[in-house]
C-alpha cells in the first residue's frame, strides 16, 4: 500500500512541478487587479469572521449578565453548537442553489437577529432560544468564506490570490 501511494504521489509532484513554472504575482498587483473584489466580497467576509469571532466572548458575557453559572453558559454554547451542525448540509445546498449572496444575506441577518435579542434575554431557556438564530445563521454560512474566495480567485494566480484573501478574512477575526 505504501509503494502503491508512494508511487501516486510521485507521478502528481512531477506534474505539479510542470504547472508552478509561473511566476509569483506580488500581493500589490493582486490588490490592484482584484480591488473590486477584495472591497466588496473581501470585506463582507472579515465582517463575517468578526462576527463569528465576536460571538465567543458576547455568549459568555450576556450569560454572565444574566446571572448564569459556567455549566449553564457551557450548556448555551453546546446547544448552539449542535444546532450548527444540522445546518451544515441545509447551507451547502442553500449556497448551490439559492446562490452565494442570498446565503450571506440570510446569515447576517440570522446573526444580527441574535446579537440584538441575547440582552433582552432573562434566563438559562430565553438565552438559549435567543442565540439560536446566531448558530442557524453560523451553520448555514459554514465554508462560504472559502468558496466566496475559490469563485473570486482568477485562474492565473488562483494561489497567490487566496493566500491574500485569507489574510483578509483573518483580519475579521482580530479586530
Amino acid at each position: 500500500l505504501c509503494v502503491v501511494v508512494g508511487r501516486f504521489c510521485a507521478r502528481h509532484d512531477g506534474a505539479a512541478a510542470a504547472h508552478k513554472s509561473h511566476r509569483p504575482v506580488p500581493i500589490s498587483a493582486i490588490l490592484r487587479q482584484q480591488y473590486r473584489v477584495v472591497v466588496t466580497v473581501g470585506v463582507f467576509c472579515a465582517c463575517l469572521s468578526f462576527l463569528r469571532a465576536a460571538f465567543k466572548v458576547y455568549l459568555p458575557l450576556q450569560a454572565r449578565a444574566h446571572g448564569l453559572s459556567r455549566a449553564a453558559t457551557a450548556g448555551v454554547a453546546a446547544s448552539t453548537r449542535l444546532v450548527e451542525g444540522f445546518m451544515f448540509p441545509l447551507g451547502g445546498y442553500m449556497s448551490d442553489s439559492l446562490g452565494r449572496a442570498s446565503l450571506g444575506v440570510t446569515t447576517v441577518t440570522l446573526v444580527g437577529l441574535a446579537f440584538a435579542a441575547m440582552p433582552f434575554a432573562s434566563n438559562y431557556v430565553w438565552l438559549t432560544v435567543a442565540a439560536v438564530p446566531y448558530a442557524l445563521g453560523n451553520g448555514l454560512a459554514a465554508g462560504l468564506v472559502s468558496t466566496l474566495g475559490g469563485d473570486s480567485a482568477p485562474p492565473e494566480c488562483r494561489s497567490e490570490f487566496l493566500s491574500v484573501w485569507r489574510l483578509i478574512t483573518n483580519l475579521g477575526q482580530y479586530l
